[in-house]
């Protein structure tokens, strides 16, 4: 069976949730041993975005999600930025669906 490159993503994480090895991952998934480590570092890193922004949604600003999530400032800056640059875009499209093609 072919996954595709997502779902093959899907099952090394899955396999990493369940205690494997890299060496397990490898034959299972049928990936290098080097592919593994960067797809995990991703995964981690939007973990961390999305409890950020969840924080953000908490009303806690950067500096309460640096000491939570033991991030550097300026990344817990980014996503601080990027978290209100997605409000404001939610908003946006708020008022559009509320005034449709008529504004």
């Amino acid at each position: 069976m072919i996954l595709t490159r997502h779902e093959k993503e899907k099952l090394i994480l899955d396999l990493f949730n369940q205690e494997k090895t890299y060496k397990q991952i490898a034959k299972i998934a049928r990936v290098s041993l080097r592919d593994i480590k960067p797809l995990l570092e991703k995964a981690e890193k939007e973990r961390e975005k999305q409890l950020a922004y969840r924080l953000f949604s908490e009303g806690k600003n950067p500096l309460d999600v640096v000491s939570e999530l033991n991030l550097e400032e300026p990344e817990a800056t980014r996503y601080y930025i990027e978290y209100w640059k997605l409000r404001d875009l939610y908003s946006l499209n708020r008022v559009y669906e509320e005034v449709g093609d008529d504004g």
